[in-house]
Formats: structure tokens, C-alpha cells, sequence
């Protein structure tokens, strides 16, 4: 698996590979799960609250918006499912649809590693489909 990004210029098309992986792949394809980009000095209580309310923005910074809005997040072992919108004028930064009254969450500790085929940094896990769903 190789994990890249691309940069669009006028006339070129640049690659920057992030990591490569040596594994079999997977027949039932997978799914990405993107994690938060914290700013300096935020906790993990002050990135939940922002979870809770419309308009708080965070960046998600290797899940551009391209990319369908994930429905799960994933920050310090734990699994967030969220309603998000892209932020139009920044391809990684995103705000939570609307109010949330009770954040769902798992935390699934030293389990995580069970279900995350490579993960990149703390931006991004590569999930098997079958285990995603799980």
C-alpha cells in the first residue's frame, strides 16, 4: 500500500510519497478514518466540546474535501462519529452540521492497532471494509 499526496500546478503534477506499506490487500477494499489536527496547547475535553457545537472548526489535515465527509474521526485511540461540512476556501478544514447534544464516542485503547491496517502519523488509519464496520 502506498500512502501519497499529490500537488496540482498549471502544468505539473507533483508527488510526495508518505509511506509504503508491505502487505496483501484486501479484497473487500477499505475505508480511511481521518484524524484531528489539535492546536498548540488544546486538549482532548476542549476538541469534544468543539465536537458538540455548530460552527467550531478544526482541520483534518490529511482528509482533503474532496474526499466524502467521513463519519468517523479518530483522536487518542478513540473513534468520534460526527456529521461534518467542509469549510469552503481550505480543502482540510471542517465544522460539525449542527448541535449535538451527547458526543458519541469509542475508546478503544491498545485495541485500535487490531483494526488499523497503516496509519499515518495521527492524520490518517487505513481500515479494512469488513473491520470498518465492525
Amino acid at each position: 500500500m502506498i500512502l501519497f499526496t499529490l500537488t496540482l500546478t498549471l502544468y505539473n503534477v507533483y508527488v510526495e510519497f508518505l509511506q509504503v506499506e508491505d502487505m496483501i490487500p484486501s479484497d473487500e477494499g477499505y475505508q480511511l478514518i481521518p484524524g484531528p489536527e489539535l492546536r498548540m496547547n488544546e486538549t482532548t475535553t476542549a476538541f469534544e466540546l468543539n465536537l458538540l457545537e455548530t460552527g467550531r472548526q478544526f482541520r483534518l489535515p490529511k482528509y482533503p474535501n474532496f474526499l466524502d465527509s467521513p463519519e468517523l474521526i479518530c483522536h487518542d485511540q478513540c473513534l468520534y462519529h460526527v456529521s461534518l461540512d467542509p469549510v469552503q476556501n481550505n480543502p482540510t478544514l471542517y465544522v460539525q452540521q449542527s448541535n449535538v447534544e451527547e458526543l458519541k464516542l469509542l475508546n478503544l485503547g491498545e485495541e485500535l492497532l487490531n483494526y488499523v491496517q497503516v496509519r499515518y502519523d495521527n492524520y490518517l488509519y487505513v481500515v479494512e471494509n469488513e473491520k470498518y464496520l465492525e
